[in-house]
């Protein structure tokens, strides 16, 4: 699958036309993750926004017994929105 075809499979951007599709693809990238692969911690600095194309994401946590919490699951086709600390320039 190309990215412009992944970009168009996500119902985010069902309403985008094929030039608005190009515009995105030229700052967009697609990165493939082995499974129980860390995307990223929750203290990490998220600068990006992030897609699940295809595949399961198990959100958990670890309580200060170090215990994992699960959280809860991202399914294909969804906004990664562990976004809290996102910041964007001005």
């Amino acid at each position: 699958m190309t990215l412009s075809q992944s970009i168009r499979s996500l119902d985010f951007f069902e309403n985008l036309n094929d030039e608005q599709i190009d515009v995105l693809s030229n700052f967009s990238f697609i990165s493939k993750y082995e499974k129980d692969s860390i995307l990223f911690y929750e203290t990490d600095l998220k600068t990006n926004l992030l897609f699940l194309v295809s595949g399961l994401i198990k959100i958990y946590k670890y309580d200060k017994f170090d215990n994992e919490i699960f959280l809860y699951h991202i399914y294909s086709n969804s906004l990664i929105s562990e976004l809290s600390n996102l910041t964007f320039a001005r």
